[in-house]
């Protein structure tokens, strides 16, 4: 049966591709670490408790557009986008769920976020980038003191703007990196976000 998922690529500021030596997500907060005061939601990432029995892609299935996708991931293709499309009922989460189970088995995944209609947390953009900043602090540990720099110098940053917590939370500390080095983030279900103009700020940023 033909696939009706399609897919495009675009540029953002986030590249994925090889991560060069060992991840170690070692991960510990203490009462007093500013990390504390990012609000984030617990069933955002694929792998939360919420999620433990969806399903991913069955051996041999999907396997051309997987590997298109792993091509890209992979640092085969300089755009940074890997953009998935298609009706619903079309598995799109399921290939989703099985290429993030993929990078973070090979400590790849710098973080996810699947988004649910109607899913509390999940549901809408308010905790989106909390959420990965989180979750890059703990896959990215040269990044953690800069994001935990970024939350000290800007207290309020969790009642800012989408578009300033990208900034001074993400892209900010990534800019401090001193190895380069590329990673994969994966957001599902981007439409079933509640607010049309967030879907879009998120595409733009």
């Amino acid at each position: 049966m033909a696939s009706s998922i399609s897919f495009a690529y675009a540029n953002s500021g986030f590249q994925a591709g090889i991560i060069h030596g060992p991840v170690n997500t070692t991960f510990h907060l203490l009462p007093d670490d500013p990390l504390n005061r990012l609000p984030y939601a617990r069933d955002a990432p694929f792998n939360s408790i919420t999620k433990q029995y969806d399903p991913t892609c069955l051996h041999d299935t999907r396997v051309d557009l997987l590997q298109e996708i792993y091509n890209w991931a992979d640092g085969r293709d300089e755009r940074c986008i890997f953009w998935l499309n298609g009706l619903a009922g079309t598995g799109k989460s399921t290939i989703a769920r099985t290429v993030a189970r993929r990078y973070y088995e090979q400590q790849r995944l710098a973080a996810s976020f699947f988004f649910s209609k109607g899913g509390g947390e999940v549901g809408h953009a308010g905790l989106f980038v909390t959420s990965i900043a989180v979750q890059l602090a703990q896959t990215v540990p040269a990044s953690r003191q800069h994001i935990r720099d970024a939350v000290v110098e800007h207290s309020d940053i969790a009642n800012r703007s989408l578009r300033d917590q990208w900034h001074y939370l993400v892209l900010g500390p990534f800019s401090k990196l001193r190895e380069p080095s590329s990673y994969t983030l994966i957001i599902d279900a981007l439409e079933e976000c509640d607010n049309q103009i967030d879907i879009q700020l998120i595409v733009q940023l």
